[in-house]
């Protein structure tokens, strides 16, 4: 028969040993369960989101102005500005009607959806109005200028989110914009309290002789919700084997 050497009780171990125990019987918590994303903050994805959709989902303006065809902007300056003709004016949620040719333009807000045929955006400070629908551009721009493109924040088809990330505010908002209401997240650990001592009792009664207030079971249940737990309290056992034993089983 072999004997191994048992290290005695009152003997304390390296911090890293330690942590390597609890690796060692840690499991991996494979309870899911689908949460709406006001409730989501905080919590570990259980599945791999990949995008249904294009963010921002058409190509938009970044600037109040007038969408144009870029090359008809080149060589405007104060003194010999470019002349245009307005034929629209689309504002935010609204869609434009008719595509932009050469000669013209369309008046435009900020994130509104980009005509056909504009390529650019010149913003309204380098403009002026004139008669008949003439838009006077003191500005020249180049294709693409002051447009927000399509899918440039987030692709259809782009894995945006893997299982066991935290969801953090900027992932949260991530989700709600390709539409995600709902999200599968690992259950919270839930973690058992359990308060020993003869002369512990609960806050909010009157002490008795030799009392004292249960601190370590509301300090534990805080530290255990501020790192995504779920504290389960028990009543208070006694010092006797027999009470202890019984609260455990």
């Amino acid at each position: 028969m072999v004997q191994t050497k048992m290290r005695p009780i009152r003997d304390t171990i390296p911090l890293d040993e330690a942590l390597a125990l609890i690796d060692q019987a840690a499991v991996p918590i494979d309870r899911v369960e689908r949460v709406t994303l006001p409730e989501a903050a905080g919590r570990v994805l259980a599945r791999d989101i990949i995008s249904g959709h294009d963010v921002p989902p058409f190509d938009r303006a970044a600037m109040d102005g007038y969408a144009v065809v870029a090359e008809d902007t080149f060589g405007a300056t104060q003194a010999e500005p470019r002349i245009l003709r307005c034929i629209e004016k689309v504002l935010t949620g609204q869609v434009p009607g008719r595509s932009v040719d050469r000669g013209e333009c369309t008046e435009i807000a900020t994130g509104a959806p980009m005509p056909s045929g504009a390529d650019a955006v010149v913003m309204v400070e380098a403009t002026d109005k004139g008669e008949r629908n003439e838009v006077h551009i003191f500005t020249p721009v180049y294709p693409r200028q002051h447009v927000g493109r399509r899918g440039a924040d987030i692709s259809q088809g782009e894995a945006l989110l893997s299982r066991g990330d935290l969801l953090n505010p900027s992932r949260i908002g991530a989700l709600a914009a390709i539409g995600v209401l709902e999200v599968d997240l690992f259950e919270r650990p839930r973690v058992a309290i359990l308060s020993t001592g003869n002369e512990v009792i609960e806050p909010g009664q009157p002490l008795g002789p030799g009392q004292i207030y249960d601190i370590n079971k509301f300090t534990l249940g805080a530290v255990i919700r501020e790192h995504g737990g779920l504290p389960v309290n028990y009543p208070t056992a006694a010092d006797t084997l027999a009470e202890l034993g019984a609260a455990v089983d």
